[in-house]
This record gives structure tokens, sequence and C-alpha cells, in this order.
């Protein structure tokens, strides 16, 4: 409540001083180098990037949000954070298992020179607020998903869904609050994270600047 209360007075300062937030298209336009760079990086749809960092600003983010979630995680919260609003402690996650040569997540040598494990939440926190370094993360996580999806969501009834489930594993964390991975099968569904994201990818929206 203290949160919504905050972002509310935010807004209208916002719009006092006519310096409001940039809308979802803006957001994407302004990173779509790192969004392209990135998503080659990890063999993915720049396109498949771009709906899930769109979802997250039609849906998570209201103007104002972001400076707020950074304040909420310097005081300890868990936020989400960025351009691509990823959890402090799914980017601690992340950091671990792309180091981890025996997790089921870990995406090769080459991709582990790319993130370090933090040596502390502070230095997490510095990581996610710089939106190269938000979308590099984002895009080792889409690409940790697929490792686990990937063959469900593209050799079977599935695949033309893909975007929308993926967005849904993003969203919803591919590990659940027990600790245990979310494993593939064929009735998957997306929730409106994922069919905001999946609508996006299939819409003619920005099609030339993120290529499928």
């Amino acid at each position: 409540m203290l949160k919504r209360i905050l972002c509310v007075i935010i807004f209208y300062l916002a719009v006092t001083v006519n310096v409001l937030g940039s809308d979802q298209k803006e957001i994407l336009i302004e990173n779509k180098a790192y969004i392209n760079k990135y998503a080659k990086l990890f063999d993915l749809s720049p396109r498949l990037l771009a709906s899930i960092i769109y979802s997250e600003h039609k849906l998570n983010l209201m103007p104002g949000e972001s400076t707020l979630d950074y304040i909420f995680a310097k005081s300890g919260y868990n936020s989400s954070l960025g351009v691509a609003q990823i959890k402090i402690t799914t980017a601690e996650w992340i950091e671990q298992q792309i180091n981890n040569e025996q997790s089921p997540f870990y995406l090769g040598a080459s991709k582990s020179l790319l993130i370090k494990i933090s040596s502390s939440r502070s230095e997490v926190i510095n990581k996610l607020s710089d939106p190269q370094t938000n979308i590099l993360y984002a895009a080792c996580y889409v690409a940790m998903i697929l490792k686990i999806w990937g063959d469900e969501l593209n050799f079977s009834e599935l695949r033309g869904s893909k975007v929308g489930i993926t967005a849904t594993l993003y969203t919803l964390g591919i590990v659940d609050s027990e600790g245990k991975t979310r494993k593939p099968h064929s009735n998957a569904g997306m929730n409106n994270f994922g069919k905001t994201a999946q609508e996006f990818y299939t819409s003619f929206m920005l099609r030339e600047e993120f290529a499928n």
C-alpha cells in the first residue's frame, strides 16, 4: 500500500514538471541496440526479448515506479529493477547458475564469462540499474528458460505459443517458490503477461526494429 501511495505521489510530481517516463515503444527503441545485441549473443529471437520487455512496461510499471523500486531495493526489498524488471534474487540466481557447470541451466564456458558472481547485494542492484547489463541478464534468463523448455516449445503443438509461454515462465520464474524447476508439459498455458507478450510478438509494432 505504501509503495502504491508513493507511486501516485511520484506520478503527480512527474506531471507537474513534465518528466513522465517513456511509453513501451520508446523504451524498446531506446534500448534497441542492447536488445538485438544480447538476443543474438544468446541465440534468441530479438522480438521475443523485446516482447517480454514490452509486457513488463505495459503491465507492471507505472510512471515513477522504477525510481521507487530502486529506493526500495536499497532499503532491503526484493525489488524488480531496470528495463527488463529483474528481481534482485533472480539476478543472484542467474549469476550462480551461469557459473556452475553442474547446473541444468549452465549455458557454456563462453557465456559464463559474460556474467560474474557479484560480491554484494549492492553490486547486484547497481548492475541491474544499468540498462545494458539489465538486458544482458534478461537475455541470459530467457536462454536458461529455453534450455529447459526449448524442445517442448519448438517441436510440439505449443510452438505457436512459444513467446507467450516463455514470457509466462519469465514472470512466474523458471524455479517455483519451493525451489523446484517448472518442468515442460504439453498443456502449458499463458497468463496475462504472456498473452500481452504474444500479442506484441505477432503484431506489426516495431517490426523493422526487432526481427523474429
